[in-house]
Protein backbone atom coordinates (compact mmCIF):
# COMPACT_ATOMS: atom_id res chain seq x y z
CA UNK A 1 0.00 0.00 0.00
CA UNK A 2 2.74 2.43 0.97
CA UNK A 3 4.66 1.55 -2.17
CA UNK A 4 1.58 2.22 -4.31
CA UNK A 5 1.11 5.62 -2.68
CA UNK A 6 4.76 6.44 -3.26
CA UNK A 7 4.51 5.45 -6.92
CA UNK A 8 1.33 7.49 -7.35
CA UNK A 9 2.98 10.51 -5.71
CA UNK A 10 6.03 10.15 -7.96
CA UNK A 11 3.83 9.86 -11.06
CA UNK A 12 1.90 12.98 -10.03
CA UNK A 13 5.12 14.90 -9.46
CA UNK A 14 6.46 13.78 -12.83
CA UNK A 15 3.26 14.96 -14.53
CA UNK A 16 3.65 18.33 -12.81
CA UNK A 17 7.22 18.61 -14.10
CA UNK A 18 6.03 17.73 -17.60
CA UNK A 19 3.26 20.33 -17.35
CA UNK A 20 5.87 22.93 -16.38
CA UNK A 21 8.21 22.07 -19.23
CA UNK A 22 5.68 21.70 -22.06
CA UNK A 23 4.62 25.39 -22.19
CA UNK A 24 8.28 26.40 -22.30
CA UNK A 25 8.96 24.08 -25.24
CA UNK A 26 5.86 25.39 -27.04
CA UNK A 27 6.90 29.02 -26.50
CA UNK A 28 10.43 28.29 -27.72
CA UNK A 29 8.92 26.65 -30.82
CA UNK A 30 7.01 29.89 -31.47
CA UNK A 31 10.28 31.79 -31.09
CA UNK A 32 11.86 29.68 -33.80
CA UNK A 33 8.93 30.26 -36.16
CA UNK A 34 9.03 34.02 -35.63
CA UNK A 35 12.81 34.12 -36.05
CA UNK A 36 12.70 32.11 -39.27
CA UNK A 37 10.00 34.35 -40.75
CA UNK A 38 11.07 37.76 -39.48
CA UNK A 39 14.81 37.10 -39.59
CA UNK A 40 14.75 35.79 -43.14
CA UNK A 41 12.76 38.81 -44.33
CA UNK A 42 14.89 41.39 -42.51
CA UNK A 43 18.18 39.76 -43.48
CA UNK A 44 17.16 39.59 -47.13
CA UNK A 45 15.80 43.15 -47.17
CA UNK A 46 18.85 44.70 -45.50
CA UNK A 47 21.32 42.92 -47.77
CA UNK A 48 19.25 43.68 -50.88
CA UNK A 49 18.75 47.39 -50.18
CA UNK A 50 22.00 48.41 -48.50
CA UNK A 51 25.48 47.77 -49.86
CA UNK A 52 27.02 48.05 -46.39
CA UNK A 53 24.52 46.70 -43.81
CA UNK A 54 27.11 46.71 -41.01
CA UNK A 55 27.56 50.47 -41.39
CA UNK A 56 23.79 50.88 -41.29
CA UNK A 57 23.55 48.91 -38.04
CA UNK A 58 26.27 51.05 -36.52
CA UNK A 59 24.50 54.26 -37.53
CA UNK A 60 21.28 53.01 -35.94
CA UNK A 61 23.04 52.10 -32.70
CA UNK A 62 22.57 48.42 -33.44
CA UNK A 63 25.62 46.18 -33.55
CA UNK A 64 26.31 43.82 -36.42
CA UNK A 65 25.49 40.81 -34.27
CA UNK A 66 22.58 41.89 -32.12
CA UNK A 67 19.92 44.45 -31.33
CA UNK A 68 20.38 47.33 -28.87
CA UNK A 69 23.96 47.20 -27.59
CA UNK A 70 23.19 48.38 -24.06
CA UNK A 71 20.79 45.47 -23.53
CA UNK A 72 22.93 42.64 -24.83
CA UNK A 73 26.06 43.94 -23.12
CA UNK A 74 24.27 43.71 -19.77
CA UNK A 75 21.72 41.01 -20.57
CA UNK A 76 22.35 38.71 -17.62
CA UNK A 77 22.50 41.67 -15.22
CA UNK A 78 18.94 42.54 -16.28
CA UNK A 79 18.01 38.86 -16.03
CA UNK A 80 19.16 38.63 -12.41
CA UNK A 81 17.50 41.92 -11.44
CA UNK A 82 14.26 40.47 -12.81
CA UNK A 83 14.89 37.22 -10.94
CA UNK A 84 15.43 39.07 -7.65
CA UNK A 85 12.24 41.11 -8.03
CA UNK A 86 10.27 37.97 -8.89
CA UNK A 87 11.61 35.98 -5.91
CA UNK A 88 10.87 38.82 -3.48
CA UNK A 89 7.32 39.03 -4.83
CA UNK A 90 6.82 35.26 -4.61
CA UNK A 91 8.13 35.11 -1.03
CA UNK A 92 5.71 37.87 -0.09
CA UNK A 93 2.97 35.41 -1.07
CA UNK A 94 4.22 32.82 1.44
CA UNK A 95 6.15 30.59 -0.93
CA UNK A 96 8.60 28.09 0.56
CA UNK A 97 12.08 29.53 1.03
CA UNK A 98 13.70 26.12 0.43
CA UNK A 99 12.15 25.89 -3.04
CA UNK A 100 13.32 29.37 -3.96
CA UNK A 101 16.82 28.47 -2.78
CA UNK A 102 16.92 25.41 -5.05
CA UNK A 103 15.61 27.44 -7.99
CA UNK A 104 18.18 30.17 -7.35
CA UNK A 105 20.91 27.50 -7.45
CA UNK A 106 19.41 26.25 -10.70
CA UNK A 107 19.64 29.69 -12.29
CA UNK A 108 23.18 30.20 -11.00
CA UNK A 109 24.10 26.88 -12.60
CA UNK A 110 22.50 27.94 -15.87
CA UNK A 111 24.41 31.23 -15.84
CA UNK A 112 27.73 29.48 -15.18
CA UNK A 113 26.96 26.92 -17.89
CA UNK A 114 26.23 29.74 -20.36
CA UNK A 115 29.61 31.39 -19.66
CA UNK A 116 31.42 28.07 -20.17
CA UNK A 117 29.47 27.30 -23.36
CA UNK A 118 30.18 30.76 -24.74
CA UNK A 119 33.94 30.50 -24.20
CA UNK A 120 33.99 26.97 -25.60
CA UNK A 121 32.22 28.30 -28.70
CA UNK A 122 34.98 30.91 -29.07
CA UNK A 123 37.64 28.20 -28.85
CA UNK A 124 35.83 26.21 -31.53
CA UNK A 125 35.73 29.35 -33.69
CA UNK A 126 39.50 29.84 -33.47
CA UNK A 127 40.18 26.09 -33.79
CA UNK A 128 38.16 25.97 -37.02
CA UNK A 129 40.25 28.81 -38.48
CA UNK A 130 37.26 31.16 -38.10
CA UNK A 131 35.12 29.06 -40.44
CA UNK A 132 32.43 28.16 -37.86
CA UNK A 133 31.08 30.78 -35.46
CA UNK A 134 28.31 29.49 -33.21
CA UNK A 135 25.79 32.28 -32.65
CA UNK A 136 26.62 33.53 -29.16
CA UNK A 137 23.62 35.83 -29.22
CA UNK A 138 21.31 32.95 -30.12
CA UNK A 139 22.82 31.05 -27.18
CA UNK A 140 22.34 34.00 -24.81
CA UNK A 141 18.85 34.90 -25.98
CA UNK A 142 17.52 31.33 -25.94
CA UNK A 143 18.92 30.86 -22.43
CA UNK A 144 17.52 34.15 -21.12
CA UNK A 145 14.15 33.73 -22.81
CA UNK A 146 13.61 30.30 -21.28
CA UNK A 147 14.72 31.51 -17.84
CA UNK A 148 12.32 34.46 -17.99
CA UNK A 149 9.40 32.36 -19.26
CA UNK A 150 9.90 29.75 -16.54
CA UNK A 151 10.10 32.43 -13.85
CA UNK A 152 7.04 34.28 -15.17
CA UNK A 153 5.03 31.07 -15.37
CA UNK A 154 5.98 30.08 -11.82
CA UNK A 155 5.23 33.55 -10.48
CA UNK A 156 1.85 33.72 -12.21
CA UNK A 157 0.86 30.25 -10.94
CA UNK A 158 1.67 31.20 -7.33
CA UNK A 159 0.43 34.80 -7.24
CA UNK A 160 -2.34 34.60 -9.87
CA UNK A 161 -1.02 37.87 -11.28
CA UNK A 162 -1.30 38.10 -15.07
CA UNK A 163 1.22 40.94 -15.19
CA UNK A 164 4.02 38.36 -15.02
CA UNK A 165 2.57 36.36 -17.92
CA UNK A 166 2.25 39.52 -20.01
CA UNK A 167 5.83 40.49 -19.15
CA UNK A 168 7.02 37.07 -20.29
CA UNK A 169 5.20 37.48 -23.61
CA UNK A 170 6.70 40.95 -24.07
CA UNK A 171 10.23 39.65 -23.45
CA UNK A 172 9.61 36.77 -25.85
CA UNK A 173 8.70 39.23 -28.62
CA UNK A 174 11.57 41.58 -27.70
CA UNK A 175 14.12 38.77 -27.86
CA UNK A 176 12.68 37.63 -31.19
CA UNK A 177 13.26 41.14 -32.50
CA UNK A 178 16.89 41.15 -31.33
CA UNK A 179 17.53 37.63 -32.60
CA UNK A 180 16.09 38.46 -36.00
CA UNK A 181 18.89 40.97 -36.61
CA UNK A 182 21.57 38.37 -36.08
CA UNK A 183 19.85 35.31 -37.48
CA UNK A 184 20.28 35.24 -41.21
CA UNK A 185 22.39 38.23 -42.21
CA UNK A 186 25.47 37.16 -40.23
CA UNK A 187 25.11 33.45 -39.40
CA UNK A 188 24.45 30.21 -41.22
CA UNK A 189 21.49 28.05 -40.24
CA UNK A 190 23.86 25.63 -38.51
CA UNK A 191 25.50 28.37 -36.44
CA UNK A 192 22.14 29.84 -35.46
CA UNK A 193 20.36 26.63 -34.51
CA UNK A 194 23.43 25.26 -32.74
CA UNK A 195 23.30 28.25 -30.38
CA UNK A 196 19.54 27.93 -29.88
CA UNK A 197 19.68 24.18 -29.29
CA UNK A 198 22.51 24.33 -26.75
CA UNK A 199 20.75 27.10 -24.81
CA UNK A 200 17.41 25.28 -24.74
CA UNK A 201 18.92 21.92 -23.76
CA UNK A 202 20.89 23.53 -20.93
CA UNK A 203 17.73 25.11 -19.54
CA UNK A 204 15.79 21.85 -19.86
CA UNK A 205 18.42 19.79 -18.01
CA UNK A 206 18.80 22.24 -15.12
CA UNK A 207 15.03 22.69 -14.89
CA UNK A 208 14.42 18.94 -14.61
CA UNK A 209 17.19 18.54 -12.03
CA UNK A 210 15.80 21.37 -9.87
CA UNK A 211 12.27 19.95 -10.01
CA UNK A 212 13.51 16.52 -8.98
CA UNK A 213 15.32 18.01 -5.99
CA UNK A 214 12.22 19.94 -4.95
CA UNK A 215 10.02 16.85 -5.34
CA UNK A 216 12.46 14.72 -3.36
CA UNK A 217 12.49 17.17 -0.44
CA UNK A 218 8.70 17.38 -0.15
Amino acid sequence: MEQSKALAKHAKSQRKIDDDVKPIIINVFYVLLVVITLGAFMGYAINAIYTNPKSLMKDWGISSLTGPKWYMQNCFVFMWIFKLVSVVYILSKNSKLSEEFVLALRDIGITVAFVLEYYISLEIYYFSDRSFKLSGHALALSTMTCMILIECQRNASITNNKIWQNFGKFMLIFHCYILSWTSFAYHTYLELFSGLTIGILTIWLFHLLANKLITKNK
